[in-house]
């Protein structure tokens, strides 16, 4: 027996409670998603109206500093070349070593490089892109991509696997850091793209 009228046709409480925690549930689900950017995989949605193609080489000790891999070095028991050799790798650690050099894969223009602390964020997208480039076997000098996408949001994509970092999870100074990558990359001198002629005319 339950107190409720026999004409009483609304719904029990507790399922009208279920529903109100359910609604709440979703709502809340969708607020991650969006502050995560977990919805930002373009595969739905409008194209992007931005993007640039990137090529980023991370020196490190073992290269120079041009990014190619370092001469055989002399024997270190021939006199002098012990300290010779100790000082130029103090040099490669200290100049080499979190540097990331920015190009642009249409022309390969270095568009920036980026040293220290500025480097972090850029490095710590590379590493984690990284590790399915690993799996995949794909080259490291393969492009990367920046993406603008209609709303505003950026995005850091590997196109080689088809992973994707939505980049405002990591706050506004980093986002400024790929915001400002997209822009230098499609950022073209005063007659970039002419013929001498044309430019001179």
């Amino acid at each position: 027996m339950t107190d409720r009228p026999a004409h009483d046709l609304s719904p029990p409480k507790p399922l009208l409670y279920a529903i109100f925690a359910m609604v709440l549930l979703t709502m809340g689900l969708v607020g991650v998603t969006q502050l995560l950017g977990l919805n930002e995989d373009g595969a739905d949605g409008p194209p992007p109206v931005e993007v640039a193609n990137l090529v980023l080489t991370e020196a490190t000790p073992v290269q120079d500093l041009a990014g190619e891999p370092a001469q055989p070095a002399p024997a270190a028991d021939a006199p002098g070349n012990a300290e010779r050799m100790a000082a130029e790798a103090r040099a490669h650690t200290q100049e080499g070593a979190g540097k990331v050099t920015v190009r642009r894969l249409e022309d390969g223009e270095v568009i920036t490089v980026l040293e220290g602390s500025e480097s972090g964020f850029v490095r710590g997208l590379m590493r984690s892109l990284g590790r399915q480039r690993d799996v995949d076997g794909v080259p490291k000098d393969a492009p990367y991509r920046i993406s603008r996408w209609p709303d505003g949001s950026l995005t850091f994509d590997d196109p080689a696997t088809g992973e994707r970092i939505a980049v405002r999870a990591f706050g506004p100074d980093n986002r400024q850091q790929v915001a400002d990558l997209l822009r230098m990359a499609n950022e073209r001198p005063a007659g970039a793209g002419e013929s001498p002629q044309e430019a001179a005319e």
